[in-house]
């Protein structure tokens, strides 16, 4: 949920107001793993779950009206469809660590943890801070996960709290973030990231977000930027190629495009919106 500051060009006046096509009223089914954290990570009573997530989810809603809160998409736990999750598990409990950039409310750090991850090896960092305590009242863990993990910081400011973390994570988490701006802005962004690895080893960058059959950037999207670069396989590695160029590293990208519900509603795009996953390791 991280962003660069300035206003979106195509918000509504009323930033809040719930009359948008990404704004899904009713909770719909969780899915089981999401229920399995609730319940077993954050120790909620089943019936409690309901009230307790429209508690959550308006509070959220009126520190800024992401689609991703408005859909109920912070209940869906990305980082397990990625095909090498025991992989990136395995790094973090022999001491490697990871940073979900644009955290949110951090969910897919939960799971990482849920499943044995140590809690001192997995870092958030997001632009609102509000969102980072709502994240503790959404799975009641402030006594598992250090506070100091979480940082509010925009990372495109190099004099940022993030600047704490330059050189020092191995694997970078990005859900839904590098989409929220236009193809320039990405590449600004995979330069910022880049700071945050380690330049010794080799760093892993994974992730999903929307793209599109044929690549294109789209206007008038509602991102803070009011636009978003959509990419497929072939861009992402152009995009990627300019990065490493920018900062004296190469990447090799793996990427998938697929049907995605989830952005079905985000979004009023056009029949070429796909999800795409990435895999993104840095070879040099």
């Amino acid at each position: 949920m991280s962003s660069m500051s300035g206003e979106s060009k195509i918000m509504p006046p009323n930033w809040h107001t719930t009359d948008v096509s990404w704004y899904k009223k009713d909770l719909p089914e969780i899915n089981e793993s999401a229920r399995k954290i609730l319940e077993q990570y954050s120790g909620i009573s089943p019936d409690g779950i309901t009230s307790h997530l429209h508690e959550v989810r308006t509070q959220a809603w009126n520190i800024f009206p992401y689609p991703s809160i408005g859909n109920w998409h912070f209940l869906h736990l990305g980082i397990l469809e990625q095909p090498r999750y025991p992989e990136i598990l395995e790094r973090l409990q022999q001491g490697q660590k990871l940073l979900d950039v644009g955290c949110g409310f951090a969910q897919d750090l939960r799971q990482l943890v849920f499943d044995g991850a140590p809690a001192e090896n997995v870092y958030g960092v997001e632009i609102e801070k509000p969102f980072v305590d709502l994240g503790y009242d959404l799975f009641l863990d402030r006594a598992k996960i250090p506070s100091a993990n979480f940082i509010a910081a925009d990372i495109f400011e190099s004099d940022s709290e993030a600047k704490n973390l330059f050189g020092s994570i191995d694997i970078i988490y990005a859900s839904q973030f590098f989409h929220l701006w236009g193809w320039n802005n990405q590449v600004e962004a995979g330069k910022a990231v880049t700071k945050l690895l380690h330049p010794a080893r080799r760093s892993l960058i994974v992730g999903y977000q929307i793209g599109a059959i044929v690549p294109k950037e789209h206007q008038n999207s509602p991102t803070k930027e009011g636009k978003m670069y959509l990419h497929d396989r072939t861009s992402l590695q152009k995009l990627w190629g300019e990065v490493g160029e920018a900062t004296g590293t190469k990447w090799m990208v793996e990427a998938w495009l697929d049907e995605a519900e989830i952005f079905s509603s985000y979004v009023k795009l056009d029949k070429d919106v796909r999800r795409i996953s990435f895999a993104i390791e840095r070879m040099e």
